[in-house]
């Protein structure tokens, strides 16, 4: 098993919230003391030396809550695994409660429909 870790934007031109929420999963405690904030369309990137990479933490605010997110994406090899990955897709959930189904070709993993959770502890989805 190893894991990889490679930066997801490298410039905040031509991208917004939405990128940034769909994209970054990894939480940061905040930015670096060193960091300087410079704002994007929905977010804040906090850059170090003037550079957006590994360093750079975005700050979102979301259904009421402020997101501190690496723009990191890290990938888990499984060396030796042999089991196809199952994907679940928004549109063959078949029980959901306080979600939303979004269309977004640019937003979702596999360029169909997401999930938006509604801000609650009640959320879920399931499959079959």
């Amino acid at each position: 098993t190893s894991v990889s870790e490679s930066t997801v934007f490298d410039s905040i031109d031509n991208i917004d919230k939405e990128q940034v929420m769909a994209q970054l999963f990894l939480g940061a405690i905040g930015p670096e003391v060193t960091s300087v904030p410079t704002s994007g369309a929905g977010f804040i990137a906090h850059v170090v030396d003037g550079i957006i990479d590994a360093s750079t933490v975005f700050e979102v605010e979301d259904k009421g809550r402020t997101f501190y997110l690496k723009n990191i994406v890290s990938e888990v090899h499984l060396h030796g695994w042999e089991a196809v990955p199952t994907i679940y897709e928004a549109e063959d959930a078949t029980e959901f409660q306080n979600v939303t189904i979004k269309d977004s070709t640019t937003l979702s993993a596999s360029n169909g429909r997401y999930i938006d959770f509604d801000a609650t502890d009640e959320a879920y989805v399931t499959w079959d």
